[in-house]
């Protein structure tokens, strides 16, 4: 409902405005989507992501309103926006000093990456349960805290700058993100785009798992982007790292057989989240990280009192009402 009323009247919820952040110009990275600003708001650290295009204003308020209420441990929280005075979303979220979830694994034994996978798995179900669909799931969309919880990040901005292209989701994210994509992307017809689906992130998903446990990223074997598009042509799948491959981990034999499941070139043969999360929870992972007290956005209040104009909240709800 709150996404139906935002979208109508246009604007986004007070609640979701911020003030008074600050943030250094000079980007710190630069993804697909957005440049990475470190900033500062209530002299706390925050990650100011400012997305490139030039918005849809009904697509931005409704995607971010969706992951601002999103609430789970391996989540990360979305602070807010700032508005400026031009149509540029600026997104306001916890920054985190750990990085992303490849810079982070690359430097530890690989057993202690294994519960850092369990997040993601946490993260990715909890998602998956309110049929919620990432839509890019790649290490460097994972962040991780200072606890050590992998945090799944970047929700609704691929979904963001696409709308804006007046495209669906899908059909850029291949530009983007070709070694995680599924088969399924590169097939479809340009004039009707797939819909986002969750076997989609379970694909994905396997191509996390590949570059978290072996320290490459997935279809290693192909030094270029239309070398993978040939492979996935000729339905391979990564090539599992073996005793002969330099400066690679290899995989075992359970959390191997489980990520070939997830590259099923069939889409419904792929394995939910849930069965993902089953299989894994015997694998029996010990995990001897400390318990969390706080996750990352904890004790940030809202910005001021809101004042509701009552005449206008009774126009939109009429509005929504007839629309239905």
């Amino acid at each position: 409902m709150l996404r139906k009323l935002s979208t109508s009247a246009r604007v986004f919820p007070q609640r979701f405005v911020l003030k008074n952040v600050t943030y250094d110009p000079v980007f710190v990275a630069v993804g697909g989507f957005a440049s990475v600003h470190k900033g500062e708001y209530r002299k706390r650290s925050v990650c100011v992501k400012i997305v490139f295009a030039r918005v849809d204003e009904k697509e931005c308020i409704k995607e971010l309103i969706l992951w601002a209420h999103l609430s789970h441990p391996n989540i990360l929280p979305l602070y807010g926006v700032v508005i400026g005075d031009n149509l540029r979303v600026r997104l306001v979220s916890p920054w985190m000093d750990n990085g992303t979830l490849c810079a982070y694994s690359s430097k530890r034994l690989q057993p202690s990456r294994m519960p850092l996978i369990s997040d993601v798995i946490n993260g990715l179900l909890y998602l998956h349960n309110l049929n919620v669909v990432h839509s890019d799931l790649k290490g460097e969309n994972v962040l991780v805290s200072d606890q050590g919880r992998a945090l799944i990040a970047d929700f609704g901005i691929s979904h963001i700058s696409t709308s804006t292209a007046r495209q669906k989701c899908t059909t850029s994210l291949i530009g983007a993100s070709k070694r995680w994509a599924p088969p399924e992307y590169f097939d479809q017809d340009p004039d009707t785009p797939i819909r986002p689906a969750k076997a989609q992130d379970v694909w994905s998903f396997g191509c996390l798992c590949y570059e978290v446990l072996s320290r490459r990223p997935p279809f290693y074997q192909c030094r270029a982007d239309v070398h993978v598009m040939r492979a996935l042509d000729n339905k391979e799948i990564p090539l599992r790292p073996g005793p002969g491959h330099e400066d690679w981990d290899e995989i075992g034999d359970e959390m191997w057989a489980l990520m070939e499941t997830c590259w099923s070139y069939a889409p419904e043969a792929r394995p939910t989240l849930q069965d993902i999360s089953n299989r894994f929870s015997r694998l029996d992972i010990p995990d001897d990280r400390p318990e969390v007290q706080d996750g990352p956005g904890s004790g940030l209040a809202q910005e001021d009192p809101i004042e509701l104009d009552f005449d206008r909240v009774e126009n939109i709800l009429l509005n929504v009402s007839k629309s239905r």
